[in-house]
């Protein structure tokens, strides 16, 4: 019995962690009770020493560098070779007793056919993917791979325009990300989201409720990625502030003034007059090309530059085409307002406040709390001062029409536009010089 275990040991003498064994380059090894003495024997000169337990299967290796380890020999029913199992901690009288029961367990199984190794491999699989999907889970890299879709979660969807998408990671990278940093997504509760929207509410009340917004679009998409998995924590009312829908409009002599100093303002200045005269977002009039304008006047603004992703079909008055003729324009440039011909005007709040400034001083006028968004809510009530129809102002807009009307009604509506822009552009000419309206002449009369 003991030639076949001296036999053993030198077939498995060099053996490494769950592989087959090699040759051995030591001596066979001594089968003896593991007390602390020979826990913590002197360690060779060279190669190896080995000794196999006499209460369990375990076995003793200690190199020449110092290294200490237990391990079992056996062969696994229905295979060939015997194989080396290593206990996962370095041996040491302390854990001595815990390592003869593993022998003892690992023996068993190993005999019943079950190949330990493969369990390791599993569990170091089911380790590293959990360890992915925990990274995964961490806040700032959830962020990371929402902002990454740029908004186009569905096949064909459009995405957010650049403007949007900046906005969003402002909120993200400035708000969102300093406060869950290194968090798992899991762990952030609504209590957690509301008592830190009440205190950003304290000092931003609007912030807090776009910071929202971003944090319930990023949450709700997260889930629809993730199943089960995840629940977002946000529901129906946590907004802390009420917001209440802007409704200013300039009235007659806001107006005027706005629009003289506009005559005297270079590229800001047309800006707002073609807000006026066309009732779009500035956003859109930025992007203005000469390009998008055909030879018949009309103003042709893909979906990917609107709001609302539709496309955008104006027919320009007269006065808006005689603006877009006077500004400058340097050789090849397609950009209707620009400062240097090479980019979209951006100066919007520096060029406001002086706009504001010129009124007060040269005009004694002040036309307090508006905004250039307000501009395109004038203009819209100024249709319906001048007699347009309701669903053709909205066609202006450029607004969804909603039901069935929305659904089966393609008609371009180009004439009724042309007249509902040509009809705002008199009532402006009114207010704004004095021009005599004429009822008659506000609307194409039906035949």
């Amino acid at each position: 019995m003991d030639r076949l275990s001296d036999r053993l040991s030198e077939d498995l003498g060099t053996q490494t962690t769950c592989e087959p064994p090699q040759e051995a380059r030591t001596a066979p090894a001594k089968r003896v009770r593991f007390t602390p003495a020979v826990l913590e024997m002197k360690a060779p000169k060279a190669g190896r020493v080995e000794r196999r337990d006499d209460l369990s299967p375990l076995w003793l290796r200690i190199t020449a560098t110092g290294d200490r380890s237990f391990a079992v020999r056996v062969r696994i029913k229905g295979q060939e070779q015997p194989v080396r199992v290593t206990y996962p901690e370095r041996a040491h009288v302390s854990n001595l007793g815990a390592a003869r029961a593993w022998a003892i367990k690992t023996d068993g199984l190993c005999r019943l056919g079950v190949d330990p190794r493969e369990e390791k491999r599993a569990e170091e699989a089911s380790q590293v993917a959990q360890r992915k999907d925990e990274e995964q889970h961490r806040f700032e890299n959830v962020t990371a791979a929402y902002l990454a879709t740029n908004g186009a979660f569905k096949k064909n969807a459009p995405g957010w325009k650049p403007r949007t998408r900046a906005e969003y990671e402002r909120t993200v990278n400035a708000r969102l990300v300093p406060k869950w940093k290194g968090r798992s997504i899991h762990s952030i509760t609504r209590d957690e989201i509301k008592d830190f929207l009440d205190e950003l509410a304290d000092s931003t009340p609007v912030a807090a409720n776009r910071a929202l917004a971003v944090l319930s679009a990023m949450m709700g998409w997260y889930q629809t990625q993730r199943g089960s998995k995840f629940t977002s924590p946000i529901v129906r009312g946590m907004a802390p502030t009420e917001e209440t829908a802007r409704d200013r409009i300039l009235n007659d002599d806001e107006l005027r003034a706005v629009w003289k100093v506009a005559g005297k303002t270079g590229t800001f200045g047309g800006i707002v007059k073609e807000l006026l005269l066309t009732a779009a977002r500035k956003g859109e009039v930025a992007a203005m090309r000469h390009s998008q304008i055909g030879t018949d006047g009309i103003w042709g603004l893909p979906g990917a530059l609107t709001k609302n992703h539709e496309p955008l079909y104006l027919p320009l008055p007269k006065e808006a085409l005689d603006i877009i003729a006077a500004q400058d324009r340097t050789e090849d440039q397609d950009i209707v307002f620009s400062i240097g011909g090479k980019c979209e005007f951006k100066n919007w709040g520096h060029s406001k406040a002086e706009f504001d400034k010129l009124v007060t001083c040269e005009l004694g006028v002040t036309v307090p709390n508006w905004t250039l968004h307000d501009l395109r809510r004038t203009a819209r009530s100024l249709m319906s001062r001048a007699k347009v129809r309701p669903d053709h102002a909205e066609r202006v807009l450029n607004h969804k029409i909603g039901g069935v009307e929305g659904t089966y009604d393609r008609h371009s509506y180009a004439d009724e536009k042309r007249d509902a822009l040509e009809a705002l552009a008199r009532m402006l000419r009114h207010i704004a010089e004095g021009e005599p309206l004429s009822l008659a002449n506000v609307v194409r009369l039906a035949s």
